[in-house]
């Protein structure tokens, strides 16, 4: 409903309480029979000025009050277009979210839009905090904008699923993980520190971020049963080499025109090579640092890259 819809319907009710708490006719009725037409003294001592400008107040009055009385009358022809797949952002920090609006009619519309957010769990939408104003939209006809929306979720232990509300507008799904996935890679390498082998610092300092306890094999050469490498040398260390022949198992990062992961066996261990690609921006994105967690564990486990009717044939 436009909001001009919404003046109208109210506009008769509206008058005439008007007219009661002033103690005076209405005023459509004043001018639609004119003054002179009535004999009461109110009407005979109003003049033609005093009649125009009472109109105009009234009219301003009956729209300021409307307005409120129908806040998603002007909001109603703007929509949040979904995501195919929701975001996935941090909890703890401060986190953009890309963000799509449609005006779909065709009339210019405009929005003063506020937010509330919600902890979705077993069926139900927890509100957490209070709605929050947020920013005014104004979108032409048939226009689609993408808009950045910053917020910062409250901490989680696993991942979670939390509803942004745009009032009167939409709904927007953000899947929160916790800020230390990363500690997963710690567990998988077992009672030995994880191996490490990171020239330009892409993973060392997110480790340390999230109490990983590493060896740098740069520096000291040691057995780890597992180790991440990410560099763009054409080979892996001669040292890194001779472990995986040993049964060491090894996510090697490095540039590649390939966008999936795929395993190479070397004596007893593995290599998973990847893409930087997959695993970019390791600081900023829960689904690659996901991605990460998941080569380890087919390097681990390299059979589970393997066809089935493959594995039928060695088994």
């Amino acid at each position: 409903m436009k909001l001009g819809a919404c003046v109208e319907d109210h506009v008769e009710q509206a008058s005439s309480l008007f007219a009661r708490r002033m103690g005076i006719l209405p005023v459509h009725h004043l001018l639609q029979n004119g003054l002179e037409a009535r004999s009461t003294g109110q009407a005979r001592r109003l003049s033609h000025a005093a009649r125009t400008a009472l109109s105009t107040l009234f009219k301003r009055t009956i729209i300021a009050a409307l307005a409120l009385l129908c806040p998603a009358a002007a909001s109603a022809q703007i929509a949040v277009v979904p995501d195919e797949q929701p975001p996935a952002v941090f909890a703890g920090r401060e986190q953009t979210i890309r963000v799509m609006f449609r005006n779909s009619s065709n009339e210019a519309a405009e929005a003063n839009v506020q937010t509330r957010l919600r902890q979705l769990s077993f069926g139900s939408a927890m509100p957490v905090g209070d709605a929050q104003p947020w920013k005014r939209l104004r979108l032409l006809p048939q226009q689609t904008v993408v808009e950045a929306y910053a917020a910062k979720f409250p901490t989680v232990r696993a991942a979670t699923r939390f509803q942004i509300e745009w009032i009167g507008i939409g709904r927007t799904e953000v899947s929160v993980y916790p800020d230390d996935l990363l500690k997963k890679l710690g567990t998988l390498a077992g009672e030995k520190p994880l191996g490490l082998f990171d020239p330009d610092s892409q993973v060392r300092p997110l480790l340390k971020q999230a109490g990983v306890e590493f060896t740098d094999l740069e520096t000291e050469p040691s057995d780890a049963r597992l180790t991440v490498v990410w560099s763009d040398a054409r080979e892996l260390p001669e040292s890194v080499i001779k472990r995986v022949k040993d049964g060491m198992a090894v996510v090697w990062i490095r540039k590649s025109a390939l966008v999936a992961a795929y395993a190479v066996r070397l004596g007893m261990g593995a290599v998973v090579i990847a893409s930087t690609s997959s695993v970019s921006p390791l600081a900023d994105s829960p689904m690659a640092q996901l991605n990460l967690i998941r080569f380890a564990e087919l390097a681990l486990e390299p059979e589970a890259l393997r066809l089935p009717e493959d594995r039928k044939e060695t088994e």
